[in-house]
Formats: C-alpha cells, structure tokens, sequence
C-alpha cells in the first residue's frame, strides 16, 4: 500500500508494548471492516437492469476490500519490524 517505515524502539520513545497493541487493535478493526464490507458486496439483484452499473459497483468494492487488506499487511510489516527490535 505504501512506505512501511516502522518507528525504532527506544528508552525515549513509546513502548513497544504498547505500539504492538495499539497495531493489533488496528489490525482487528481493518478485519472486521473487510468483513463487514464482504457483508454487503454488491449483488445483481440490488441492480435491476442495470447490469453495467452493478459490476461497476462490484470492481470499486473489491478495490476497497484490497485497499483494506494491504493496509493491514503494512501495519503487520510494522507490528513485525517492532518484534524484530525488541528482541
């Protein structure tokens, strides 16, 4: 999705700790968005006659999804930098 720059641990800095938790929270939510987005993914039959606009409709929500699931493989790319430094 983007540059992956994770933050360096240090006595100065936030917790490791709790940067892990508040990426865990991060990723959980981006989850339950993608599912609550596979929930309602466009169907033909919310689309009658239009059948052009419907998979227009369905292109642009599966691109949602993957932006979605890209931005939780960059915060688990970050969530495992932190691991990697804390040792």
């Amino acid at each position: 999705m983007s540059i992956i720059i994770a933050p360096t641990i240090n006595h100065n800095g936030s917790d490791a700790d709790d940067l892990l938790a508040g990426l865990e929270r991060a990723v959980v939510a981006a989850q339950d968005l993608r599912n609550a987005l596979r929930a309602i993914t466009p169907h033909g039959r919310d689309y009658p006659g239009r059948e052009e606009a419907c998979s227009i409709a369905r292109d642009v929500h599966f691109e949602r999804i993957t932006s979605i699931t890209a931005l939780e493989s960059d915060l688990l790319q970050i969530a495992a930098d932190i691991i990697v430094q804390r040792g």
